[in-house]
């Protein structure tokens, strides 16, 4: 029986780390250090399984990233003889032998791209084709790693990476298959993507560029092209040494730092054990349901009180508090005005 993926990750990194001079280092993955880099507290609940991350939307991306990647796998061994309806009719067959449970999901994932993605493997002579997620059994593993010594490994896994017309710049295309829209600015600014830059500039020492696009898998919608150059990743590596510090003395520290913030923690999935999130955001990332129960009860609050206030405004005139006011006088209409929240007009100075 063949090995599974995740063995022959395990694998992999075994060789990884066998070829390196100091056979102690500690291996520090893209996610592990973008979580340190973003918040420490929820990268430590992670890293000691407090919290699963897991979710049926990233286990039907997985799928899609698999049966892309095996899809990938096929045309290498064809060497090319795949025309671009078969490498589709591959793929969707390979979507389909997902998981039953993640199967539809994935499919509606990658539906729209299915076309897009067969084209640009067509496109793509084999002997181009560098490294891809999956790319193990191809001699062509998407798993690249870069030393920082004396301590750590670095290492994230590319989805497509190809060589193009020039030997200095190299092409990189990442499959994103959920609802968020991806803009060029934000591929340019993400850890990830710098990340990956510096793994190719360090793997490919010739290599002087390297091109990123996303295809966002849901709609079939690529992002502009964003070029990464080596001579400006100096950047990049101090941030990248910035995440490394973060791990080693917030992370790894008895009481690891809390960095809130409303956007992050609203998404964070350690919410509910981070003592700083808010009662809110605890009580939403525990139990959702009786989150929206107590926002159902605040709305019809709200709407008892308005009627009471609209009471109240039509006995004695609108309410008028400052700026604020409430009543019938907002807008200037034919019809009677619906009770609402507005700002007092300002009395006009005498003459």
């Amino acid at each position: 029986m063949s090995a599974t993926k995740e063995e022959k990750r395990h694998e992999l990194d075994s060789f990884i780390l066998d070829e390196l001079p100091i056979a102690t280092q500690v291996r520090l993955d893209r996610s592990l250090l973008e979580r340190a880099a973003n918040c420490p507290f929820q990268a430590r609940a992670i890293m000691d399984g407090r919290v699963n991350d897991s979710s049926h939307a990233a286990n039907s991306g997985q799928a899609v990233h698999d049966a892309i990647s095996a899809t990938i796998t096929d045309y290498i061994e064809s060497e090319g003889q795949y025309e671009p309806a078969d490498l589709r009719n591959v793929l969707e067959q390979n979507l389909r032998g997902a998981r039953p449970d993640i199967q539809p999901d994935a499919i509606a994932g990658a539906r729209a791209s299915i076309y897009e993605i067969a084209k640009l493997i067509y496109r793509t002579d084999p002997t181009n084709i560098l490294a891809y997620d999956g790319g193990e059994d191809a001699g062509k593993s998407g798993q690249l790693a870069l030393s920082i010594e004396p301590n750590y490994l670095v290492t994230s896994e590319l989805d497509f990476l190809y060589a193009g017309e020039s030997p200095e710049l190299l092409h990189l295309v990442d499959w994103k298959s959920g609802w968020g829209v991806h803009t060029a600015a934000q591929v340019f600014h993400s850890f990830q993507f710098n990340l990956h830059a510096d793994l190719v500039f360090e793997n490919f020492p010739d290599v002087q560029g390297l091109e990123v696009r996303v295809l966002n898998t849901r709609t079939g919608a690529f992002t502009f092209r964003v070029t990464f150059h080596r001579s400006r990743m100096a950047a990049f590596r101090t941030r990248l040494l910035s995440a490394i510090a973060a791990y080693e003395t917030e992370v790894r520290g008895p009481n690891p730092a809390t960095w809130p913030a409303v956007e992050k923690c609203s998404l964070c999935p350690a919410a509910s054990l981070c003592p700083v999130s808010g009662e809110t955001i605890q009580q939403i990332a525990t139990d959702p349901k009786a989150a929206l129960r107590k926002l159902v009860a605040i709305e019809a609050s709200g709407d008892q009180l308005k009627k009471l206030l609209s009471a109240y405004a039509d006995e004695h005139g609108d309410i008028i508090d400052g700026d604020l006011a409430f009543g019938r006088n907002k807008p200037a209409s034919s019809r009677r005005s619906p009770a609402a929240i507005y700002t007092a007009p300002k009395e006009e100075a005498s003459e």
